[in-house]
């Protein structure tokens, strides 16, 4: 109803997060690296996510390549590219820090270990810590498969009542925000690789038509299940 209006806020509530907080999140996600490692190598590492008896339903290559596709998908497609360069051109070093312009290659490194902490290990590290938790509790515990179940510990049965609702309605609006820029990325991206080749205009209905195509497949995707679908 009002774009211009949620974009400012939205704007200036992101500018306000990066400048009180970007400690918090450089060190939480390199906690959460360490977190993941010191599980694996731990005893813990070698609790099956489902009964004692179970066996891997996929190979490690195609349970791999599921996982990527779903986990990074077309954002690293984009960003692989346009975050070293925009990077690069303008170094998110601060006040003092290198320009553009050094000769010593140090910007461009600046650039690659920014885009790497982005979409190495760090991301993947959240998206274990989640997961984990989800599996556990989902399949060796058989609670249902809702991010609720995660918080069963400190709520117990009120999973079940209002508290895991808010829990689970927190969590569906996080993924909307996050698939939202995904899909507004992916639109942009294929409307203008459309406009390349073929002449297409590269317009919001364009984008918003490609938006619709992608998420009927992604649905499609979802609903014929992990093997007719995702895999």
């Amino acid at each position: 109803m009002s774009p211009s209006t949620v974009s400012t806020a939205s704007s200036n509530t992101l500018a306000f997060i990066s400048d009180k907080f970007e400690w918090l999140y450089i060190f939480g996600a390199s906690g959460f690296v360490v977190f993941v490692l010191a599980l694996m190598f731990s005893r813990y590492g070698r609790i099956k996510l489902g009964p004692n008896d179970s066996e891997p339903e996929y190979s490690n290559l195609s349970w791999f390549a599921m996982l990527f596709t779903a986990g990074m998908g077309i954002g690293l497609v984009f960003y692989a590219v346009s975050e070293p360069v925009s990077h690069y051109l303008h170094p998110p070093t601060g006040p003092g820090g290198l320009d553009a312009g050094d000769s010593s290659g140090q910007v461009a490194q600046d650039a690659m270990n920014y885009t790497f902490f982005h979409w190495g290990l760090h991301p993947w590290a959240i998206y274990i810590v989640l997961g984990a938790a989800l599996g556990y509790f989902s399949f060796r515990r058989g609670l249902p498969l809702r991010p609720a179940s995660a918080f069963y510990p400190l709520l117990k049965d009120r999973i079940y009542g209002w508290p895991g609702a808010v829990v689970d309605i927190l969590a569906v609006f996080g993924t909307l925000f996050g698939l939202a820029t995904s899909l507004g990325i992916g639109g942009q991206q294929v409307g203008a690789g459309l406009n390349e080749l073929f002449g297409i205009p590269n317009t919001t209905t364009t984008q918003v038509l490609i938006v619709c195509a992608i998420t009927s497949i992604a649905v499609v995707s979802v609903m014929l299940g992990v093997d007719k679908g995702i895999r």
